[in-house]
């Protein structure tokens, strides 16, 4: 079965196009603000490494919300589309937090301003959630950090392989019956 899998709720583009558990094509790069411009881009050269058609695809994965809004505007929109012109699509989607948190104990964060005064955090121990995601300042952080101190921190996706994470993460996507459950 064809999978594609993409992620544009971070700094950084993934895209892969899978056959069962093999990677036929995929690429990661940072991608600050450029997600509305090199995404299809992206996507259609993933497709043609692989020779592959968007019809053939029977399941897609992507991380959701929290993240950067554009990112997350153009996966929803995409997701949108391709479902209402293939209504037997399969799409599940998976909390970006959790998804950057892989199997371990875990302070994930995401940036949310340019002077990192805020963030989206979330914390887990074996993708078991300790601390639901919530928005917290910098001061907060630095008390989380005291609480979970033999937690890693995973922030931004900076220490992410994406492809390993999806195979680590695939069990904790949920499928998706309609994009307004994530609006």
């Amino acid at each position: 079965m064809l999978r594609l899998f993409f992620s544009l709720s971070s700094d950084f583009l993934f895209i892969a196009i899978l056959e069962s558990d093999k990677c036929l094509a995929n690429i990661q790069q940072e991608n600050k603000r450029q997600h509305s411009e090199n995404f299809f881009f992206y996507l259609k050269e993933v497709l043609a490494i692989s020779k592959i058609s968007l019809s053939q695809i029977k399941e897609v994965y992507f991380t959701s919300s929290p993240g950067g809004q554009t990112g997350i505007r153009i996966s929803l929109a995409f997701i949108a589309t391709w479902q209402t012109i293939n209504c037997s699509l399969d799409v599940y989607y998976i909390n970006s937090l959790l998804f950057q948190a892989k199997k371990e104990n875990v302070i994930s964060l995401l940036t949310i301003d340019s002077k990192a005064n805020k963030f989206h955090v979330a914390v887990y121990q074996d993708k078991k959630c300790l601390l639901t995601p919530k928005i917290i300042s910098k001061e907060e952080l630095e008390q989380l950090k005291k609480k979970f101190i033999s937690f890693n921190i995973f922030q931004d996706f900076s220490q992410v392989k994406f492809l390993k994470n999806f195979f680590l993460s695939k069990d904790y996507f949920q499928k998706l019956k309609n994009v307004n459950e994530l609006l």
